[in-house]
């Protein structure tokens, strides 16, 4: 019994070896490659383009995936995959992975849209990071940054940690 399980485990695994073969040779799979490529390429420039405003650029940049991450996963958690209630511990952080995995492939798709976007918003985060330093009497605007920086990660993990737990 176990050894036919294995001959069918081992067969899918040689169709699905010839199944890439066959669709990296095709013309459709050569377009789709030189579709991504490009993309990569796009996101790349962005990036350029984005590192030229310095500390402004990448915390427009952390901004973004900080309010996609805490969205998404709040939008997946309730309304997409629902919780059944209270579900134990493992369970619970069994979910959140499974949930996380699924908003960080999301993440992959919209990482063009979220450039673009830190790209357009980094004058006005760089206004914002200067006033910000002056309000709040930081001596550096590296410190309003790292402030800045630490606020998102610590609402994102109250946020993560909280729900988990509160559906445990």
């Amino acid at each position: 019994m176990i050894m036919v399980r294995r001959m069918q485990v081992m067969l899918g695994m040689l169709k699905w070896c010839l199944w890439i073969r066959l669709v990296r040779s095709s013309v459709v799979a050569n377009n789709l490659f030189d579709h991504f490529h490009r993309k990569s390429t796009l996101f790349l420039l962005l990036l350029q383009k984005l590192k030229r405003y310095g500390t402004a650029g990448v915390l427009s940049y952390g901004l973004l995936n900080t309010v996609y991450y805490l969205s998404t996963f709040l939008l997946v958690w309730f309304y997409f995959a629902p919780a059944p209630g209270r579900m134990g511990y493992a369970a619970a952080v069994d979910r959140f992975l499974k949930l996380m995995a699924m908003v960080w492939a999301g993440s992959q798709v919209t990482k063009i849209l979220r450039a673009g976007g830190a790209l357009a918003l980094a004058p006005f985060v760089d206004r914002g990071l200067s006033w910000f330093t002056v309000k709040f009497k930081f001596e550096s605007e590296t410190k309003a940054f790292a402030a800045i920086v630490g606020l998102c990660f610590g609402l994102a993990l109250l946020l993560f940690l909280g729900l988990t737990l509160l559906w445990a």
